[in-house]
């Protein structure tokens, strides 16, 4: 395995999500911005939901290459069953999502884990931007809420329905799954999350890059 294959055990587990369907032109940037984080303990956990192009055996070549990657196929069930199944195979003591045609900011889960561990928070939640940033995240101390205020932004979207800017302790997970063919399943999952959670901090930088959402949004 080459250098970035390795761990660091005295940080907690990072299990990575990443649920896959077709994304064959854009796959390998996701998966390149997940290996490529300077937080080194963790696990990407990539769910092949029956893709009909490219992108299986893309993310195939990716485990084959660093054994933090495991790869897992599964018939076509819907985004929401692909990440149940990502859940149910993670380890990690958090969770983070990526959808596969979106990118980390190469120091995005250092930052959130940081953050998260310096606060005390359940959830850590950065900016989102269509621009490509790899300048280095700012020192700048996260915002810290609790639960009714961060009920309070979702609502008034001034925090995003999105997942993959957030990280989750997994004991917030006990008991909540994604429902299978719902839209905007991300919304109603976030809801109950942040309901659950005793703190949350908010990252003021930019340490996401989307290319489905909208841009500008925690």
């Amino acid at each position: 395995m080459g250098a970035g294959a390795e761990t660091d055990v005295k940080q907690p587990l990072v299990s990575v999500i990443i649920p896959v369907y077709n994304t064959e032109r854009y796959v390998r940037e996701a998966l390149d911005s997940a290996i490529g984080q300077s937080y080194r303990n963790r696990e990407i956990l990539v769910v092949d939901d029956g893709s009909t192009d490219a992108s299986g055996s893309i993310c195939d070549e990716y485990q084959k290459r660093d054994r933090r990657v495991r790869v897992i196929h599964q018939g076509k069930r819907g985004v929401s069953e692909a990440r149940n199944t990502g859940m149910r195979t993670a380890t990690g003591k958090l969770i983070a999502f990526l959808d596969s045609d979106d990118r980390f900011h190469p120091e995005m889960i250092e930052a959130m884990v940081r953050e998260m561990e310096r606060n005390n928070a359940d959830i850590s939640i950065c900016y989102a931007t269509r621009k490509t940033r790899t300048k280095r995240v700012s020192s700048v101390p996260a915002n810290v809420y609790i639960s009714k205020q961060g009920f309070h932004f979702l609502l008034e979207s001034r925090i995003s329905p999105c997942l993959w800017n957030k990280v989750f302790r997994r004991e917030l997970w006990d008991g909540i799954e994604f429902s299978e063919g719902r839209y905007y399943e991300d919304v109603a999952v976030l809801f109950e999350l942040i309901l659950r959670a005793k703190r949350i901090c908010l990252i003021r930088d930019w340490l996401g890059c989307i290319g489905s959402i909208s841009p500008s949004v925690a």
